[in-house]
């Protein structure tokens, strides 16, 4: 059963329960509360026939017998006159076979004290007496209430019916709110199963309450991550693709000039392009290290002089080949920060590494690292030419190269920014670029300063 048809069930079942529960309270109290009503009116009535009665029979004039006929007509029932030995002295219903008889009265209105009324059941047919004292006696008024008493039968089928109704309109309620419920889960379910059949591009229409709203903002903010997730492995594996094609092409070639004509400069064009090669699976392999769900990176104390002097001295060839100057003197000595040594060397060798190609010769990185408010701030900048400002966001993506021409010259490919991104970030730090006009590029690390908790 579907979650809808189960909501609405169970709507129609509280709706049932609720309507019979309030049915029977209700026809409970109708009937006390008739009941009530009818002990007040005897005993009204009673009380108000003793006082005629008396009264007629201390009338040297009076007639009992017609006064308890027409006491009886106007209170609505037949009064009795029970004299004080228990005995019917008077009928209203005229001379009938119980005058002279002992009177069969309820316990409750026989020998009275003062007014007072009981009702008798018997053979389906309800009975009210009600009793009050008078000298020589007391006077009783007999009420026939099977008329009420029918019309109390039928209450609890009117009010049943009644209380159908109220269910149907109760279920009928409840269902639509079950279709409102339930109408964002099933389209967020269809679109679950055509995400599972392979369309990831999928967008629920946000509705219902707010949880459910909620609940498709959610849905609709993770299936476009998937699907912008799933574009770029599509493009990461066709560039990987790309970039492996060309060293194995280079390699097929000159393969082939050796077998043909092995010479000392096909064997070194060899070494290079594998040693290529090599550089590109050892970046593969450590995005693909860094993209795991469960990596992390160390919390240790480290000086920001130390990681800047380490990379420094790796590429200090690198920096006497292109014909650059590498400036530290902006580092400052007492900058603290947390995170790993290797990783964080790994991402300044990668920045640094771009910045030197990247410089005319005799041109200067320049380095810095200050500390304020929490953080460790590393800037490098070189005196290239710089990037274009519509490449400056897609700096950092994988396999992206400002400058594809000289890239491929120099035997990049596309991945140091990309490792440093995902390092920096791991660290719970922050990229950025900017490329003033006519100063290169500037690159800004912020790495959690020691003392500050994060990472």
């Amino acid at each position: 059963m579907s979650l809808r048809w189960r909501l609405a069930a169970t709507y129609a079942i509280l709706a049932v329960l609720v309507t019979g529960i309030l049915t029977g309270l209700a026809a409970r109290t109708a009937v006390d509360l008739s009941l009530a009503t009818e002990r007040q009116r005897s005993l009204s009535a009673v009380a108000a026939a003793a006082r005629l009665f008396a009264a007629v029979r201390t009338s040297p004039s009076g007639d009992p017998q017609a006064a308890a006929t027409e006491i009886g007509t106007a209170a609505g029932g037949r009064l009795l006159w029970i004299g004080p030995d228990g005995y019917v002295r008077i009928d209203s219903a005229g001379p009938t076979d119980i005058v002279g008889e002992p009177a069969r009265l309820p316990g409750a209105v026989a020998h009275v004290t003062r007014a007072t009324a009981a009702l008798l059941s018997s053979g389906g047919a309800w009975t009210s007496y009600a009793a009050a004292p008078v000298t020589g006696g007391e006077v009783v008024l007999v009420r026939d209430l099977t008329p009420l008493r029918a019309e109390l039968d039928v209450l609890p089928f009117r009010l049943w019916g009644l209380g159908a109704l109220l269910a149907l309109a109760a279920a009928a309620a409840g269902l639509f709110a079950a279709g409102e419920l339930a109408r964002p889960i099933e389209a967020l379910t269809a679109a679950a199963r055509r995400m599972a059949s392979g369309d990831l591009r999928q967008e629920v229409p946000a509705g219902g309450s707010g949880e459910v709203s909620a609940l498709t903002r959610t849905f609709n903010a993770m299936a476009a991550q998937i699907a912008e997730l799933d574009a770029q492995r599509r493009a990461f594996v066709a560039d990987a693709a790309h970039e492996l094609r060309t060293p194995l092409a280079s390699l097929h070639a000159l393969a082939e000039g050796l077998r043909r004509d092995p010479a000392p400069e096909a064997v070194a064009g060899i070494v290079r392009q594998t040693e290529r090669m090599g550089r590109l699976v050892d970046s593969l392999l450590t995005l693909a290290r860094l993209d795991r769900p469960e990596a992390t990176m160390r919390r240790d104390v480290l000086r920001a002089a130390d990681l800047v002097g380490e990379a420094a001295w790796v590429l200090a060839p690198l920096a006497r080949e292109c014909g650059a100057h590498l400036d530290t003197a902006g580092v400052d000595g007492e900058a603290r920060l947390l995170g790993d040594a290797d990783s964080l060397d790994q991402a300044l060798v990668n920045v640094l590494d771009n910045a030197l190609r990247h410089s005319p010769e005799g041109g200067t990185v320049t380095v810095t690292a200050t500390q304020a408010q929490g953080s460790v701030r590393l800037s490098i900048a070189d005196e290239g030419p710089g990037v274009p400002a519509d490449a400056l966001p897609r700096l950092g993506t994988r396999f992206f190269r400002a400058d594809p021409a000289r890239a491929s010259i120099s035997g990049g490919s596309g991945l140091g920014l990309a490792i440093t991104e995902r390092i920096v970030r791991l660290h719970g730090g922050s990229l950025a670029f900017a490329s003033p006009p006519g100063s290169g590029l500037h690159v800004r690390i912020e790495l959690p300063a020691e003392g500050s908790g994060t990472l």
